[in-house]
């Protein structure tokens, strides 16, 4: 069953695996009214969302930032995650011990939640204390990246599938595809189609835009076959050189969108039954 998310608000909390490769912009929760890859899919399916990023980089879920000074923070500060960002960019959440108003920052529809590394066998504990910030209404999923996909333990966030929480693993089959574990479609994928070269950890511009995609339609249970991804930057700025990756011919070869979309949406029906 498929639904709008015409009007929600949608906050991506996560590190620089989510906002490298643009799934938003990397503006740490302040307002701008540059848009990033989800909201200008969300956009060309005819929804208007508002996006909030609060992303770090080297954030977990409860510790793993280590420029406290970065973020205005005393030297001193031992390690934290976005559990302790939210609190002290945001007191006053739902039901807060002081009992003054929530925060607006807390008043979301959705929560897409990205770990440092879905290794930690405690990640779906530690997502719950940051859930718990928010009211009731706000639903929640698990934004798993090709960094993390190389963990079998991201059975931790696949555990939150029994209290209504959403998988995105997109990464899963980001990593499937250049590790050649599913059948090859045309392209004789390497890990430099989908991963800058740079510095061989964080998302190209096409990953970005199969995570944002993916986040689409698990939210909404739409297919993602035939959608838009016109506006999707073919700049190899990130890499070494332009011949080290494909992604921009993938990106101009139909055929091929058509079909890593449709196994984007396998992978998702998958991940969520």
């Amino acid at each position: 069953m498929s639904s709008s998310i015409n009007g929600k608000k949608i906050l991506f909390a996560g590190n620089s695996l989510t906002f490298y490769g643009r799934i938003v912009i990397e503006k740490n929760g302040r307002p701008t009214d540059e848009k990033g890859i989800f909201e200008q899919l969300c956009e060309s399916f005819g929804d208007k969302v508002s996006v909030t990023n609060f992303t770090f980089g080297g954030a977990g879920f409860i510790d793993g930032r280590k420029s406290p000074l970065a973020d205005g923070f005393p030297e001193d500060s031992e390690q934290y995650g976005i559990y302790q960002l939210m609190l002290a960019y945001h007191p006053d959440c739902y039901a807060n011990a002081d009992g003054k108003p929530m925060d607006d920052f807390y008043a979301q529809d959705y929560v897409v939640l990205q770990q440092r590394g879905a290794a930690i066998a405690e990640s779906y504990e530690q997502a719950k204390k940051i859930a718990a910030l928010f009211p009731p209404t706000t639903r929640f999923a698990f934004l798993v990246t090709h960094y993390d996909a190389r963990y079998s333990t991201y059975v931790s966030e696949k555990e939150s599938l029994r209290d209504g929480w959403i998988i995105i693993n997109a990464g899963e089959l980001v990593r499937d595809l250049y590790e050649h574990t599913i059948e090859p479609l045309s392209y004789d994928y390497k890990k430099a189609d989908f991963v800058i070269t740079k510095d061989n950890v964080h998302p190209n511009y096409l990953t970005g835009y199969l995570k944002a995609l993916g986040t689409y339609c698990a939210l909404t249970g739409k297919s993602g076959v035939g959608a838009d991804y016109s506006f999707i930057s073919r700049s190899t700025e990130l890499y070494n050189s332009p011949e080290d990756t494909q992604f921009p011919a993938v990106l101009e070869d139909r055929d091929e969108m058509l079909r890593l979309q449709k196994l984007l949406d396998e992978y998702l029906r998958r991940a969520n039954s």
